[in-house]
């Protein structure tokens, strides 16, 4: 798989994870709220579990700080949220840019994490392992911090003209609705036969019925 497919893939699946965070977010903004106030109900909670807990995963603490400050003071992404307001889609700042690149992989990362650890979980509790559980447990924390900066980056960039389109599920379902009507064998007309009379006798006893 050359870089340009790689890229077209990556662009696809964040495109697929904003749509979802976009559905959630023209809710919220439908009763008349800020998404940078559903931004800090991912955000916030999400650091102090980090901080109760004493998880430093690298530079995650320094992003989720990023969002706080973004959410409540420096409006990185346009401060009269509306989002059909066209001055805020044409205002690709800094901020948009940076979290644009950031959020898949905090995303993915999270889903990583709380894989691997619901799996320690189940095989340590049908094992007896305790060792194991505390592992599940561990690795499920630590992708809390990834979730909470990665769903806060995606409502901030929610994009209602997504919703427009087609969803992907419709395209995959009418492209496989297509192949197998085409690969569905269709029967050959066959012609009717036209009964022939092979002699005089038969063609009187047919008319004798009329």
């Amino acid at each position: 798989m050359g870089l340009e497919s790689v890229l077209k893939l990556v662009k696809f699946v964040d495109e697929q994870i904003l749509r979802q965070y976009t559905k959630l977010t023209k809710k919220w903004e439908d009763k008349g709220h800020s998404r940078y106030t559903l931004s800090n109900m991912f955000n916030i909670p999400c650091t102090i579990f980090t901080l109760a807990n004493g998880i430093d995963d690298g530079f995650i603490p320094f992003f989720q700080g990023n969002q706080f400050i973004v959410d409540n003071f420096t409006k990185g992404y346009g401060r009269d949220f509306n989002a059909s307001d066209s001055s805020i889609a044409e205002n690709f700042s800094l901020q948009k840019k940076i979290d644009r690149i950031a959020r898949l992989p905090f995303f993915v990362t999270s889903l990583g994490f709380a894989s691997v650890g619901l799996y320690e979980v189940v095989s340590g509790f049908y094992q007896g392992d305790n060792q194991s559980v505390s592992e599940g447990l561990n690795n499920i924390a630590h992708s809390v911090p990834f979730l909470g900066v990665a769903s806060s980056q995606y409502v901030k960039d929610s994009n209602p003209k997504l919703l427009d389109k087609e969803p992907f599920w419709r395209k995959a379902y009418d492209w496989t609705k297509e192949k197998i009507g085409s690969l569905t064998p269709r029967p050959t007309p066959q012609p009717v036969p036209i009964q022939a009379y092979s002699t005089l006798d038969s063609y009187v006893q047919d008319l004798s019925f009329l």
